[in-house]
């Protein structure tokens, strides 16, 4: 099953067109992700001011976790750095005149998922959750409510939990971040 993990790592980091050392590149692309389906961008307005002002605490934030990456060790010390990332975002966003109720739990939570993927790809620890989105929770049967809406820690967890039975039961000999690195491609 490795060769076939590491060649999905590699499918990935093609897809996205990044190379085993641009964690700018990730970064830039993890805050896509996070956004890509949020109402910020409904507003050209909105979302040139979040790029030009608020965006730079949200890569700082992702740039510092991918020097300390190594020391998360638990998936509690993970989930706590969604908060914080969240946190961090809500004061940015509210010091910029942004709406700050525009940022929740969920797009902490794919940014921070989605660079931790791209650091596993291209050869750092292996995350302890997936990103979460409308594909992986389809393919889950998940009915509880759409990932772009949760912001709150304990809902998001709930969906994790959710995810990894699903997981564990189709594929019990892989962890939930290398079953949704192959259904993702």
């Amino acid at each position: 099953m490795t060769k076939k993990i590491e060649q999905a790592k590699n499918r990935f980091l093609g897809r996205y067109k990044t190379q085993k050392n641009e964690i700018e590149k990730a970064i830039s692309n993890s805050i896509k992700a996070a956004l890509q389906r949020n109402q910020i961008y409904h507003d050209k307005n909105l979302a040139n001011k979040i790029k030009k002002a608020a965006k730079r605490p949200w890569e700082d934030y992702l740039q510092n976790m991918s020097q300390s990456i190594k020391g998360i060790k638990s998936e509690s010390e993970y989930v706590k750095k969604i908060s914080d990332l969240k946190e961090k975002l809500k004061e940015s966003f509210d010091s910029q005149g942004i709406p700050s109720d525009l940022i929740k739990i969920c797009h902490a939570q794919k940014s921070i998922s989605v660079f931790l993927k791209y650091l596993w790809c291209m050869g750092e620890g292996e995350p302890f959750q997936c990103p979460v989105d409308a594909k992986i929770l389809r393919i889950v049967g998940w009915t509880g409510d759409n990932w772009t809406t949760i912001d709150d820690i304990e809902d998001h967890q709930e969906m994790i939990d959710h995810i990894r039975a699903f997981a564990k039961n189709k594929k019990p000999d892989l962890s939930i971040a290398e079953w949704e690195l192959l259904e993702f491609l």
